[in-house]
């Protein structure tokens, strides 16, 4: 199965993915990427300060929201329903999710019970693929950023 972000940019990978493989892309609200608030369609050097604040973990644990969007606890209380109702849908079978950069950086947290400040040292690059498998013994990360299939 395939499974995508409603989002354009996610949407185009999940179609060229799905014409290979004869599947159609189930859309998924809840993989949409974090919403930026105000900070949506601004570049870093416009905001005139280091976004990384916003990954380091308030003093009560939480992540703080970015102004008038939301945290990374939200996106990712947001992304991971959908998580488990695909892997209750298909239990031992290989499903794509096709997502975008921090969607993909929270999920890989929960499924290895990491921090969520843990972001702040793990990078994916557009179009790359990371692997995670779930087995009775627990999540495992097989590959992070692998981006080998790109010329």
């Amino acid at each position: 199965a395939i499974y995508s972000s409603p989002l354009l940019r996610a949407r185009h990978t999940a179609d060229a993915i799905s014409r290979h493989h004869n599947l159609e892309a189930k859309l998924e609200q809840g993989l949409k990427e974090i919403d930026a608030g105000e900070l949506e369609a601004r570049t870093v050097t416009s905001l005139g300060y280091s976004l990384s604040h916003f990954l380091v973990p308030e003093a009560g644990g939480n992540m703080p929201d970015l102004p008038g969007g939301e945290g990374l606890d939200d996106l990712q209380e947001r992304a991971w329903g959908p998580i488990l109702s695909i892997l209750d849908t298909y239990d031992g079978g290989q499903v794509v999710v096709v997502s975008h950069y921090f969607t993909t950086l929270v999920i890989i947290c929960r499924a290895l019970g990491f921090p969520l400040s843990t972001v702040r040292r793990m990078r994916v690059t557009p179009g790359s693929i990371s692997t995670i498998g779930f087995s009775e013994h627990g999540p495992m990360l097989f590959s992070l950023n692998d981006t080998c299939h790109i010329a």
